[in-house]
């Protein structure tokens, strides 16, 4: 019969405990690159010469399928077969002895494959990989950066200016899955949350039905905000932001891409519930608009279409429903802690 190579599989989303569940898709695994293996036949064969003898020789034969698997083009972009094939003396307990000799054709098989030039030039971006390809990744700049922000000066109208605000406001996917985001240069400098880029280096920046490479830039996770550039991309549109604090009982909108990136510019309504230092000892709104997964990093406007804070979390029932208590961070915040002006 067939047997699968063990693969992670994702834990349960958890509430945390200072500010809820945190609002991206996530993953367990992190890597840009994934490898599936499949192992479609096996023969062994073994014999021991005497009972008082303490080896044994063994030879094992295997044939595995791969796939290779691009988390952030959300692709296969290789697939093949290769055999694997061992023979040598092994210690003469069997349990031990077929654990190793399985092992060791594995480990064949795995070789035979890194012979395959197609599946190395995979590895290596020279083949597949088509969301990054070609990108120019930029270099992450120490210390402050003038950034070109544009401020309003509140004579906008959200509800007037939707579409408009659409077209900066966007999507992002990393191996954790994808979150939102928002352009505040034309240069193609985007803010979001560190827990929708995690550890990566490169993201797909998706502005409207195009994708884009973008590099992470820079991260703080505990304010829980990155700055990345879109690497191939200049002259996009861009969000003005408010020039002030935002005040309990103001009308917000929040606009994401919950739940599924097909879901994208979803637009949320409610008000600002309370300004509140929370357990990490850090300021945040308080609002009642509504946000899901995958709407981390969105941007929050206020009636005249002036960012005034970037979602962040929610808290949820254990069935997963909302209760409407869901949390932005100030936009002056997320600026001064990524040192951005």
């Amino acid at each position: 019969a067939a047997q699968r190579a063990i693969v992670p599989v994702p834990r349960p989303r958890q509430a945390e405990p200072v500010l809820g569940r945190r609002i991206a898709e996530r993953r367990i695994v992190d890597a840009e690159l994934q490898l599936a293996a499949l192992i479609k036949d096996i023969a062994l064969d073994g014999c021991k010469r005497s009972n008082r003898s303490k080896k044994m020789r063994m030879a094992a034969w295997m044939s595995i399928e791969w796939k290779l698997f691009d988390a952030l083009a959300r692709e296969v972009i290789y697939e093949g077969a290769t055999e694997g094939q061992v023979e040598g003396t092994y210690d003469a307990n069997i349990s031990a002895a077929l654990n190793h000799v399985r092992s060791d054709a594995f480990r064949s098989a795995l070789h035979n494959l890194m012979a395959d030039q197609d599946f190395v030039d995979r590895l290596h971006g020279k083949a597949g990989n088509t969301a990054l390809a070609g990108a120019a990744v930029p270099d992450a700049p120490s210390g402050p950066l003038n950034l070109e922000l544009q401020y309003g000066k509140g004579g906008g109208s959200f509800v007037k200016d939707v579409e408009t605000l659409k077209t900066a406001t966007v999507t992002i996917r990393s191996t954790n899955g994808h979150g939102t985001g928002f352009v505040v240069d034309q240069r193609g400098y985007v803010l979001t949350n560190a827990h929708v880029v995690g550890n990566a280096s490169n993201v797909v920046i998706k502005i409207g039905e195009n994708e884009h490479a973008g590099a992470v830039l820079r991260r703080d996770r505990k304010r829980d905000v990155a700055l990345v550039q879109i690497a191939d991309q200049a002259g996009v549109a861009t969000l003005k932001l408010a020039s002030s604090r935002t005040s309990t009982g103001a009308p917000v909108y929040v606009m994401g891409t919950p739940l599924d990136e097909a879901l994208s510019h979803t637009v949320t309504r409610g008000i600002i519930s309370a300004v509140r230092k929370l357990k990490d000892d850090q300021i945040y709104y308080q609002t009642d608009a509504g946000v899901n997964p995958g709407n981390s990093g969105g941007p929050a406007f206020n009636e005249s279409g002036e960012v005034v804070g970037m979602a962040v979390s929610g808290i949820f029932t254990r069935q997963g429903g909302t209760t409407n208590i869901n949390f932005l961070i100030p936009i002056d915040e997320v600026l001064g802690t990524l040192q951005v002006f």
